[in-house]
């Protein structure tokens, strides 16, 4: 959390990118950002929270920033024994946010004895911006994107992300979440028109040369098959990507998900749905669609439960 109440998109930024980059590590259980802040601010016990979510340890912290410096204090905690596993107070430029994000992630990662190969450390320490200017408006963007997918939404949060990219070109998941938002105004059917495709394809196609290898890039050029044209062997094979340069992926293995019962093979749905679901464990909307899964294939007792 932040102690400042209009630095608030920022704390939220900060956490969601350092559940991404923890989610890049294959043995790690690491609940996603729509889970975990339904506990922001809560009077909850550890022990309980750590049981409602099926984790054994919690990270907690804080953010302050002030006169262009960053103040982070995380610890890790084992929810059994209340026992920090890992506590460490970083205190930095804010143009180093990046270089902290990936220490914290990989410092977090070492303390729960996960083994991290070159490759994995590289996608960790992957920076999206050389400015933090575009890097705020990246925040902003996501927090508008994460309220709801309404028609004002997503196009304050389009706003946001044009700013990012006109400041920083290169900014690789700026332009793939541009894009991104571009196909949910087509899915959500308030622009059905040719033109909104072509900007998105404009925005993902120069993700795709930037940063090709990269999960962010990849579920939002799965996105564009998948809600622009329904072309759900292409999008299966970008989800796909996606969750092996992110095994934690929600997103990814959600809508993996998602394609396979619309193509039938409701199984598979159900095994990506359920693997969703142990990593955002309080998504409403994945257990709707679960349940659905459930109840094609007439498994009524488990749509009850």
């Amino acid at each position: 959390y932040s102690t400042a109440p209009e630095d608030q998109y920022f704390s939220d930024g900060i956490t969601e990118v350092i559940i991404a980059n923890l989610a890049k590590v294959k043995d790690l259980k690491v609940i996603s950002r729509t889970s975990v802040m339904e506990y922001k601010n809560t009077t909850k016990k550890l022990k309980d929270i750590a049981k409602e979510l099926g984790v054994a340890h919690i990270l907690e912290g804080s953010i302050q920033r002030a006169n262009g410096r960053v103040r982070v204090v995380g610890q890790l905690i084992d929810a059994n024994t209340d026992k920090h596993i890992w506590a460490e107070t970083y205190d930095k430029k804010e143009s180093d946010i990046f270089e902290l994000q990936s220490d914290v992630a990989i410092e977090i990662a070492k303390a729960l004895k996960s083994e991290l190969s070159d490759e994995v450390k590289s996608r960790i320490n992957e920076k999206l911006t050389d400015s933090t200017i575009a890097y705020e408006y990246y925040l902003k963007g996501n927090m508008h994107e994460n309220a709801g997918h309404s028609k004002e939404n997503l196009l304050a949060a389009i706003s946001e992300y044009e700013r990012a990219v006109a400041i920083d070109p290169e900014f690789a998941e700026a332009h793939a979440q541009l894009g991104r938002m571009h196909v949910q105004i087509k899915w959500y059917r308030f622009d059905l028109s040719a033109n909104r495709m072509r900007i998105s394809k404009k925005s993902i196609d120069r993700a795709m040369t930037l940063k090709p290898n990269n999960a962010i890039v990849r579920v939002a050029r799965g996105k564009y098959y998948y809600h622009g044209f329904r072309d759900y062997g292409r999008a299966l094979s970008d989800f796909t990507i996606a969750r092996e340069l992110a095994p934690g992926n929600t997103s990814a293995i959600y809508n993996i998900g998602l394609i396979y019962r619309r193509l039938g093979d409701y199984e598979k749905s159900i095994l990506n749905i359920e693997q969703a679901i142990k990593i955002d464990p309080r998504s409403v909307l994945m257990l709707q669609n679960l349940a659905g899964s459930y109840a094609a294939l007439r498994q009524y007792d488990k749509v009850k439960s």
